[in-house]
This record gives structure tokens, sequence and C-alpha cells, in this order.
């Protein structure tokens, strides 16, 4: 009658143990799942900082031809000051 016990016993914390490993396995499959969506969100971090880059380099540019139009401007308005015949400063 003991044995009978013990076994029922037994057989009862072995399904709770079961049960507890089952429940292991969803929060580890769970667990994996979010991993992969950070994994997908830092990849998309990264590929807007890359084009935040790009955006950066293009504007860099821009500014590097505006700088050169008005430098070029202002040299092109002193040499026609100095060759203008009705200049005051010949």
């Amino acid at each position: 009658m003991a044995s009978v016990q013990l076994l029922k016993v037994t057989n009862t914390i072995d399904k709770g143990v079961r049960g507890i490993a089952d429940n292991v396995v969803v929060v580890d499959n769970r667990v994996a799942g979010v991993d992969d969506r950070v994994k997908e969100v830092n990849d998309q971090v990264k590929e807007v900082n890359d084009q935040v880059k790009s955006v950066g380099d293009v504007v860099q540019a821009i500014d590097d031809k505006i700088t050169a139009v008005i430098n070029g401007t202002h040299c092109f308005n002193q040499l026609k000051q100095m060759f203008n015949p009705n200049s005051r400063r010949w």
C-alpha cells in the first residue's frame, strides 16, 4: 500500500516537473523571438545611421559648392572692378 501511494506521489511530481519543463521551453522560445526582433531593430537603426551619414555627406558637398560659388563671385566682382574703365580706382 505504501508503495502505491509513493508511486502516485512520484507520478504527480513527475507531471509537475514536465509541466514546468514545458513552460521553460515556451519562455525560451519567446526570448529567442525577442532576441530576433531586437537584432532586426539594431539592423534598422544601423541602416538609418548610414542614411543619415549619407545625407550629411551630401549636405557637406552642397555647402562646399555654395562656398566655392560665393568665393568665385567675390573674386569675379573684384576683377570686374579692377578692369572697369569707369572705376574710381584709376
